[in-house]
């Protein structure tokens, strides 16, 4: 009898809910071909999400938003992220300059074996991953989300500044303008900036854009205590942005 050389995520759930349902190890080993000692080394394990077919990811990475880097992707695809529920896949494009971005989410997400594919002036990768798609779904990335993003539930508050420095990754910049004050500014909806205001204790008006609303802050104060916020203990940021405002604090 051969035993299993490669098991999916899918096959190892199943060993658990075979065996949780009352069947033995001898009974399972029988459906899956392979002995049954094969069977207990599975079921001492737990269920890990790094294979889809015969590409490598990390179909878990957005179960659990328990870190920085975790908290801070979930917050770029809150801002400029994709998903798509019908087809269990999720997207993420950035302008060509961001190129080495793109790469840290896909090295975050362990999806190597998934190219990133070039356009004219842009850049972006496909992931397919229903786990992943339903997870970000709970957490507030829904599919044609620009016009009801709001901020994710159940998360620690100890995160928030994580969050929020992906949400301004993905949809706010940081500038000088003429008058040379230092200016940021983020992006998004009305309640998702107000949830933004209440949490960085801010009393300022959202301006209306057409699609959204932009949360504004101008001056080197401002800008100082926004820097040191959302860039506290963090484990990943888009370099330009962090570079404008070091550059100019």
């Amino acid at each position: 009898m051969s035993s299993i050389n490669f098991l999916s995520y899918e096959q190892h759930l199943e060993i658990f809910e075979r065996y949780e349902s009352g069947q033995n190890p001898k009974d399972i080993a029988l459906v899956f071909n392979t002995h049954w000692a094969t069977i207990y080394k599975y079921l001492k394990r737990e269920p890990k999400l790094y294979q889809a077919g015969s590409q490598n990811l990390n179909h878990e990475f957005f179960k659990n938003i328990d870190t920085d880097e975790k908290a801070y992707w979930l917050g770029f695809m809150l801002a400029d992220g994709n998903v798509r529920s019908n087809l269990k896949g999720l997207s993420l494009k950035l302008h060509i300059k961001d190129k080495n971005h793109i790469e840290k989410f896909q090295e975050c997400l362990q999806a190597e074996d998934y190219k990133i594919t070039y356009y004219k002036d842009n850049v972006g990768i496909e992931i397919y991953s229903k786990y992943l798609v339903n997870d970000l779904i709970s957490h507030g990335v829904v599919p044609k989300k620009s016009l009801v993003v709001e901020w994710p539930k159940n998360i620690s508050q100890e995160l928030d500044y994580a969050i929020i420095r992906g949400i301004f990754d993905g949809d706010g910049s940081v500038f000088i303008p003429k008058d040379k004050i230092i200016t940021y500014n983020i992006a998004g909806t009305y309640n998702l900036l107000n949830i933004i205001k209440e949490k960085l204790s801010l009393s300022n008006k959202l301006s209306k854009r057409p699609g959204c609303y932009v949360l504004k802050q101008a001056g080197r104060n401002v800008c100082k205590k926004f820097y040191d916020y959302i860039y506290k203990d963090a484990t990943v940021w888009l370099p330009r942005k962090r570079k404008i405002f070091e550059d100019n604090l």
